[in-house]
């Protein structure tokens, strides 16, 4: 059982990314330190144009830039009860042990899942995995730290 389903609109109400740099079309809360999401990159998305023409395939970063896309919606989430003064932006701050097991294509559904590995209060580690829709096959996955910038005051 999740704790709270978002929509693509309640995404956008949590982190500053747009279109087409907003990677993330819906994602679920599964616990304080898990967080599932789906991710999907049409043929027609304008990163794609140039990424191989002929066979395209969704580059490597970007699927990193998912996963912290979904561990910012966590981050952003848990910190919505805080006081202002303390709720900041959520930057990724460095990605470690990437491996990327088969490439994904356009229009390929891929399902993304987070999980907090540590904690501390303007930070965290989190494990990040995206495999496809169709075969269950591992796409990536990737250690991930978010820093909490916190606004000037």
């Amino acid at each position: 059982m999740s704790l709270c389903e978002l929509t693509r609109t309640a995404i956008q109400d949590l982190i500053p990314h747009r279109d087409p740099f907003l990677f993330l079309e819906s994602a679920r809360v599964e616990s304080e330190k898990e967080i599932s999401g789906l991710a999907v990159w049409l043929n027609t998305h304008p990163i794609l144009q140039g990424h191989f023409p002929q066979k395209p395939v969704v580059p490597g970063v970007c699927l990193i830039e998912a996963g912290a896309q979904l561990a910012g919606v966590l981050l952003r989430w848990q910190s919505q009860n805080m006081p202002a003064s303390q709720n900041g932006l959520g930057v990724l701050a460095s990605v470690q042990k990437a491996k990327f097991k088969r490439g994904l294509a356009p229009d390929e559904l891929l399902i993304l899942h987070c999980q907090v590995r540590a904690l501390s209060p303007h930070a965290f580690v989190v494990h990040c995995k995206g495999s496809t829709h169709t075969s269950s096959k591992t796409v990536f996955e990737s250690e991930i730290l978010l820093a909490q910038q916190i606004a000037p005051t």
